[in-house]
């Protein structure tokens, strides 16, 4: 009897009060967050600042490849070998694409035009929301391209704002939807 005693006590703390009060000090102190950071545009929920979605457009920026479709149920990635073939063919391909995205030529300077490889790999969750400065700016041309009134200047300038990271450890990042988000605010494609 002592036992069930102790067993519904804990049963009551660790599954009403403790989740019930977590809940609260989330709510109170961290409201967007605990709420799934939420993007808004025009007023509407777009999406999560956590969760990738797909672009596909030319005058977007394009996340990571995702391996489960940027679905968030269940993230995981491709669990490919390095030395599958089936990896190899992927990544073959997505370079393709890339390559002929940016009108990467036999002339082309390589070193400068080679493909990020955040660009050709799908992350580990399969929706991750960043992309490296270095992948955005490597996608910078033919956004342009494809958004009236924009220059590469103006929209370096814009990626360079937005960096979320400044940190001397980890590489500078971007949030995809986040940039989108700002291009079609301030330069909408006209179709």
């Amino acid at each position: 009897m002592k036992n069930l005693k102790i067993y519904l006590y804990l049963f009551i703390i660790t599954g009403f009060f403790y989740p019930l009060i977590i809940t609260l000090i989330g709510q109170l102190a961290l409201p967007y967050k605990a709420n799934g950071s939420f993007v808004l545009s025009n007023k509407k929920v777009v999406g999560s600042e956590l969760i990738a979605q797909k672009f596909e457009k030319k005058g977007y920026f394009w996340p990571r490849p995702s391996s489960i479709n940027y679905k968030p149920l269940p993230s995981s990635g491709s669990n490919l070998a390095p030395t599958s073939k089936e990896l190899k063919s992927l990544v073959e391909a997505r370079r393709k694409k890339w390559t002929e995205e940016v009108n990467i030529t036999p002339f082309t300077n390589k070193k400068f035009y080679k493909v990020p490889a955040e660009l050709l790999y799908a992350s580990g969750s399969g929706i991750d929301p960043h992309i490296s400065i270095r992948a955005a700016f490597f996608q910078m041309a033919r956004i342009v391209k494809a958004r009236p009134g924009l220059d590469e200047v103006i929209l370096k300038k814009i990626i360079v704002e937005n960096i979320e990271v400044k940190h001397f450890v980890l590489d500078p990042y971007v949030n995809v939807l986040k940039l989108n988000i700002l291009l079609d605010q301030r330069y909408p494609i006209h179709e």
